[in-house]
Formats: C-alpha cells, sequence, structure tokens
C-alpha cells in the first residue's frame, strides 16, 4: 500500500453522503467530487473537511473527517510483498502449519494439532483450508490466516474429505477429493458437487487461475499416476502428462501458474528422488527439470504472478535441506528458509503461496468486511509498502467528526491522533487486511487514537469523556495523557481498563502503553 510519494499504489475509493446531521439521508441531486489523499482517490458528495496527511520512518496515514462516508473500497495493486506462504511441517509427532511472510521470511506458527494436518490451500480472502485427522477419517478444516476462526469444512454426503484447495477467480470455490471422486463445493462447506470419479484419493487438485480448470492426477498402474486437466464443471478429463512420463513414475500436481498454461509437479521416478518439474499443458512433448541431479525436491508452489516457484529440498546429495526459491524458470535456486536446527528432513506436508490482496470495501452498510455502517471519518496507515490499518468512527451529528494529527513526528515516533465529534457513537480498527477488526461503541466526544510508526498498526484506542485529553511529557521521556477514559483498548482489542482510567502514560518511541490508572 503507498499513499505518500512511493512507488506502488493503493486506490481508496470513496463516497460521501452529504456532511449534515445524520447518517442516512439520500444523496438527492448532490455532485459527486473527486479528489486525491496522498495516491488514495476519493470520490465524495458534500464537503468533507481537509485531508490530514501524517508519516513517520516507513509509516505514511492519510485521513478524512466530516462527512458521511458510505463506502471505503481498498484497491491494493499486485505487489508480492503483501503475500505469504504456508507451510505444514511435522516434528516430532506434532503437525504445525507456518505462516511465513514474503517479505520477513519470518516463520509464525499458524495451527498446531497432534493428530495430523497436511496440504494447505490460501483463498484471495485470507483463509487457509488443510487437510486434518479425525476419529480415524480425513476431514477438511479452515482457520483464518491470524489464526482464528479455526472450523470443520463439512460437505454433504462426504466423509473423508482431503485436501481442500480454493479458485482465486473470485468464486471462492472448493475442489477437494473424497472417495476416489473430485469435487467442487462451497468455501464454506454445504453440497458439493461431482466433477470426476477416477481421482486419486488423497492428493491435492489445482486449480487454474481463471477458475475454469482443475489439475488432479488419476491412478494408472501400481502406485503409478498421471495428470488430468478437466473443466471444473465436469466432462470429459485430458490427460497432461508429458508423454515421455506417462504411466512410468509418481506424478503429484504442484501448481498451475497465473499464465493459465505452465505447470508444476513433483515426480518420482519408480522409487527415484523427487524432482520438480515445469511443463506446458497445451504441448505434452515438452517439459523441464527443474532440480538438479541427485537432489531430492518436492512440495513446489508458484507466486501469484508466476514470476517465482518455492520449494523444499530435501538433505540428500549434501543439500542444505529447507525452502528454496527460484525464478518462474527454475533458475536462481536459492535457499530462502534452512530447516532448524535438529530438524532436518522431518515431514513437508504441502505447501502454498496466497493470491494478490484483492480489492475489498472495508466500510459500508452492507457488503463491507469490516465496519459495517457509514462512518464520519477514517484514518488509514501504510508500513512502507504494505498495509498498517484503519481507523474508522461514526458522530452522531458527521459534520462535527474531526480528527487531530500530530504535531510533529520524528524517525520512529509514533503518531498519536485525537478523533472528535459531538458524540462518537461507534469506533473500528484493524491491524490485518482480512480482519474482522474490534468494535467499541464509546458514545463520548473524542479519543486517543496511537499508531506504531514500526509496525503502522494501531497500538491504543481509549474513548475520553472530554473533548480533548491534556498531555504533557515526563522527565523520562514518556507522554501522561489525562482525561475520563471510559476504557483503554490496545491493538488486539481487549480492553485494559473495564472500569474506566484517569491517566495514561504511552511511550513515546513505540506507542506503546507504559501504564494507566
Amino acid at each position: 500500500m503507498k499513499l505518500r510519494h512511493r512507488e506502488s499504489m493503493w486506490v481508496c475509493a470513496l463516497v460521501a453522503a452529504g456532511c449534515g446531521g445524520g447518517q442516512g439521508g439520500s444523496l438527492g441531486n448532490a455532485a459527486s467530487h473527486t479528489s486525491n489523499a496522498g495516491e488514495a482517490v476519493l470520490t465524495y458528495f458534500g464537503q468533507p473537511k481537509p485531508q490530514l496527511t501524517a508519516s513517520s520512518g516507513e509509516v505514511s496515514m492519510v485521513g478524512q473527517a466530516g462527512a458521511t462516508f458510505s463506502a471505503v473500497t481498498l484497491e491494493p495493486p499486485p505487489n508480492l510483498d503483501d503475500t505469504y506462504l504456508v507451510i505444514c511441517r511435522s516434528e516430532l509427532g506434532v503437525s504445525q502449519l507456518y505462516k511465513i511472510p514474503y517479505a520477513s521470511g519470518t516463520a509464525q506458527v499458524l495451527y498446531q494439532n497432534a493428530s495430523g494436518s497436511a496440504f494447505p490451500a490460501i483463498s484471495a480472502y485470507g483463509t487457509v483450508a488443510f487437510d486434518g485427522t479425525d476419529d480415524n477419517f480425513d476431514n477438511a478444516y479452515a482457520v483464518r490466516a491470524d489464526g482464528t476462526g479455526y472450523t470443520q469444512l463439512s460437505f454433504t454426503g462426504l466423509t473423508n474429505v482431503t485436501c481442500p484447495t480454493y479458485s482465486t477467480d473470485g468464486t471462492n470455490r472448493l475442489a477437494f477429493t473424497s472417495n476416489g471422486g473430485l469435487f467442487v463445493g462451497p468455501s464454506g462447506g454445504g453440497s458439493p458437487t461431482l466433477v470426476q470419479s477416477n481421482a486419486v484419493f488423497g492428493d491435492t487438485p489445482r486449480w487454474s487461475s481463471g477458475g475454469n480448470q482443475i489439475l488432479y492426477e488419476v491412478a494408472t498402474s501400481g502406485s503409478f499416476n498421471d495428470l488430468y486437466t478437466t473443466a471444473s464443471s465436469g466432462g470429459t478429463a485430458t490427460d497432461a502428462t508429458p508423454t515421455a512420463l506417462r504411466n512410468a513414475g509418481e506424478l503429484y500436481a504442484q501448481g498451475w501458474s497465473a499464465d493459465g498454461v505452465t505447470l508444476l509437479a513433483a515426480y518420482s521416478p519408480g522409487g527415484g528422488n523427487a524432482e520438480i518439474i515445469k511443463f506446458p499443458m497445451n504441448n505434452p512433448s515438452e517439459y523441464s527439470v527443474l532440480t538438479p541431479s541427485g537432489d531430492d525436491d518436492y512440495e513446489a508452489c508458484f507466486s501469484p504472478d508466476g514470476s517465482k516457484i518455492a520449494f523444499y529440498r530435501a538433505n540428500v546429495n549434501s543439500a542444505t535441506p529447507g525452502i528454496y526459491l527460484a525464478d518462474s524458470t527454475g533458475g536462481n535456486q536459492q535457499l530462502w528458509i534452512p530447516d532448524p536446527a535438529g530438524g532436518a528432513n522431518e515431514a513437508e506436508l504441502g505447501m502454498a503461496w496466497s493470491p494478490f490482496l484483492p480489492k475489498e470495501t472495508v466500510i459500508a452498510a452492507s457488503g463491507a468486511t469490516f465496519y459495517h455502517q457509514a462512518s464520519s471519518g477514517f484514518l488509514l496507515s501504510q508500513n512502507g509498502a504494505q498495509f498498517g490499518s484503519l481507523v474508522a468512527f461514526t458522530a452522531t451529528t458527521p459534520a462535527t467528526a474531526a480528527i487531530q494529527a500530530p504535531s510533529s513526528s520524528g524517525t520512529g515516533a509514533p503518531m498519536i491522533f485525537t478523533l472528535t465529534a459531538d458524540s462518537i457513537t461507534q469506533i473500528g480498527y484493524i491491524n490485518t487486511y482480512f480482519s474482522t477488526g474490534t468494535i467499541v461503541s464509546p458514545a463520548t466526544p473524542s479519543a486517543l487514537v496511537s499508531v506504531d510508526a514500526t509496525t503502522g498498526q494501531v497500538d491504543l484506542v481509549a474513548p475520553s469523556a472530554t473533548p480533548k485529553p491534556e498531555s504533557s511529557r515526563n522527565p523520562d521521556g514518556t507522554v501522561t495523557y489525562n482525561s475520563t477514559f471510559k476504557a483503554v483498548f490496545d491493538g488486539a482489542g481487549k480492553n485494559l481498563a473495564p472500569s474506566g482510567a484517569t491517566r495514561i502514560v504511552l511511550n513515546p518511541k513505540t506507542g506503546h502503553l507504559v501504564s494507566l490508572r
């Protein structure tokens, strides 16, 4: 996300309905206007207060208040730094899903289960589906990318649902296998449709980028299998396996490039080491082996734009085990994340690369993913090229809503904003793109909002019963705010002061709470 003098750009489209009293009201014959907020594009009716911008370190902010913003839509451009990988790894009998942001390469535990989990897939809307084991049955499960919302995905009439994979064409359908059949069903479970009846049970299908075709595995003889493509609606399937490899080994579908033509597979000839191969679906005489001779590679995937390939390499042939990255041709292979010490060649059970962030309506009376009503003002932050946070608030009289920006921010200093209005009836904030967020209903004339200049995330929201909290700097460099605070919420939405507070002390370098009373 880029808001101010950056190389990439997010488009933030807003519609503001009037700026007088009330949140309802018709637009009538009011003319619409378009203006810029940094590199965000605003469309509105009426006359909100001037836009504000603020920056500190790598964090940039844009905000506006004083009107009825009936819709806010974020349109992030494709950016690999906004993506992440999810891998499944089994260590000492515990299966764990790890989320690895591409920008940092730092693994974070997303989910763990002693009974087993494998073969993750990521939706365009930040949900991770995977294969799990429960009561001796394979089942499909899903969890949000922040580790919340764990749920089983059930499909009518089916048991042993395995290897769920999301389409990324906007329909968010799931393809999966069950008892020898390839099925397509709704993303949240429900009524499935049988697409093909000859799928290898327990192997992962792969969608084309357009969502109209699926790559899947079909048993041939012995333990061998070929790769077939089928229309997602069913019909006659086509053997897409390169001619020289048909019925010659074990082939496992790994990915379908954004170009709609190039397929990725893991191939193991007759019990030998696995190797990653790449081939066009429309030319069976052509394929290329990406794995150096003697190495053992598997669990591969394309980046969402097809420009990179991630894969796991075992420690045979003196290779350093871990996750590697290569370019789209398989060249420039580099170790990205080595296996943890003492954990080399623990079972790697699937790898997926998230799609690019989709267009998302975050504020609207209907169809919003976060703030489910019009707002009277907003604050949007980015950290470098990435989404930081979004704050929205609603006032009894939208025209009275205002945001006071910090007077100055040195490098690394937090940004502390004051939201004001005749009465702030609701405040909401999110610190991740797909979060459902925190919503509070303070009914106060003001609120402090602290944004961390290191992360761009909201650190603290403190609704105040006074129009503007008084502040003073302490000898140790901390800042004290005095007021009648009805509550003090941290970035995760936890109320640190259920009975209220009269004094808040913040660290001016981080924006984090030092103490309250």
